[in-house]
């Protein structure tokens, strides 16, 4: 429930002490959650227990309870002391040890010849941490690897963002995606793709941005195509990639989807769009959507014989993106929920959306939009889930950072 509550408290009628007075318990819930402390978290949790405090009597008002006078809550007072003493609340989780209890004791055993099984047991669990430390270092090292710039022409060429706003930021650290080894549909025709992925001028979009790559890379030199000269596309409904890290946690991964089955499931996502662009925050970024994962053919038929595509295309997967607006922070939001709002962006024609074609590593992780209660009316959001989607029938949106703690950590406006 904490995770949308927020958010759909923004445009209700709850007056603002009611609202403050939530998000501050959120933030608290949250803060304690983290994994490590210093001063400034710690003053972090006491700064968001006392606005607790000071906002927790619009309650009581209106009736919802006659007193907050209870041992769990006054228990809060003592969380950051506590922490100060015995470190963070994780600590506290005996999940962790009985978890532990089946790799160090259970399987140790099994794996010993049960005849003077502990110095045994002890040895295959010493091997078992070698092994996994080994692991840890060479995932690490891969990834530094993946990440350094190919002293290679062609791998060093910038990745171009074409659009109808300005380019993304085409940085050196960038997101490591993982794409389903197959795609999920071959040589999809273009027609289908812009049908399918309510793209209508995706067909014109992307020849705009192969026009716009090869002026980039060869000035008057490029050649000119009226029309695209393939006819499909190897398209991915799905991808994952690795959320840039605030810990050692290197198994976490985020899913984005962009697939017409099942009625449509196109996600939101945040992207890198600024060279201020960071692993946290929204400074540098633009909340998109995204409609088509996909690929440039590394060949085409011409006149009946296949040809290669020009060595200035890009081979790296690609993702058509949908814009919202540059999110702000109104002085009420800052008061209360301090959750970022953004609406649908569209170009000059005020009908078609604002578009990019961007790669697929620009994209920095998934993002949640709720719609804004106050400016969407109750026949665009209280719609039947079976035919459509509030993404499509609302235009203005807060972006809510309260579904995980990765979230509460990375999306957020200062």
């Amino acid at each position: 429930m904490g995770k949308i509550l927020l958010a759909c408290l923004v445009g209700s009628s709850i007056p603002e002490r009611g609202v403050t007075a939530c998000r501050a318990i959120l933030d608290f819930i949250y803060l304690a959650q983290y994994s490590t402390h210093d001063d400034d978290t710690l003053g972090y949790m006491d700064a968001a227990l006392d606005t607790w405090h000071a906002n927790k009597d619009y309650f009581i008002q209106v009736g919802l309870r006659s007193h907050f006078n209870f041992p769990k809550l006054h228990s809060l007072r003592h969380y950051v002391q506590s922490i100060r003493y015995f470190g963070a609340t994780n600590n506290f989780n005996t999940e962790m040890f009985e978890r532990l209890h089946i790799d160090f004791s259970k399987k140790g055993w099994r794996a010993s010849n049960k005849r003077d099984e502990y110095p045994q047991m002890t040895t295959w669990v010493i091997r078992k941490e070698n092994v996994h430390a080994f692991k840890r270092y060479t995932t690490w090292v891969q990834k530094k690897l993946e990440l350094k710039p190919s002293s290679t022409p062609s791998d060093s060429t910038p990745l171009p963002t074409t659009s109808s706003i300005p380019p993304a930021v085409r940085s050196g650290r960038l997101q490591q995606v993982s794409l389903p080894k197959h795609p999920s549909i071959v040589n999809k025709p273009i027609r289908r793709i812009a049908s399918q992925h309510h793209v209508r001028h995706f067909a014109a979009h992307l020849l705009a941005y192969l026009l716009a790559v090869g002026r980039d890379a060869l000035g008057d030199a490029a050649q000119n195509y009226s029309t695209l000269p393939f006819d499909g596309l190897d398209v991915y409904y799905s991808f994952k990639f690795a959320r840039e890290g605030l810990g050692d946690d290197f198994d976490v991964r985020d899913v984005v989807k962009a697939s017409p089955q099942d009625g449509g499931h196109f996600d939101t996502v945040v992207v890198l769009t600024g060279d201020e662009a960071e692993s946290a925050g929204l400074e540098g970024t633009r909340i998109g959507r995204v409609r088509v994962i996909f690929r440039i053919p590394a060949a085409i038929k011409l006149h009946g014989i296949l040809v290669k595509t020009p060595n200035h295309w890009p081979r790296h997967p690609l993702a058509y993106v949908e814009w919202y607006t540059k999110p702000v922070l109104s002085a009420k939001a800052a008061r209360t929920h301090l959750l970022p709002s953004v609406s649908k962006a569209y170009l000059a024609d005020r009908t078609t959306r604002a578009w990019s074609i961007v790669p697929l590593t620009n994209i920095r992780q998934s993002a949640h939009l709720s719609p804004d209660f106050s400016k969407c009316g109750e026949e665009e959001w209280d719609i039947p889930v079976t035919k459509s989607s509030v993404l499509d029938t609302c235009s203005h949106f807060v972006v809510n950072n309260w579904l995980s703690l990765y979230t509460y950590q990375t999306i957020y406006l200062a």
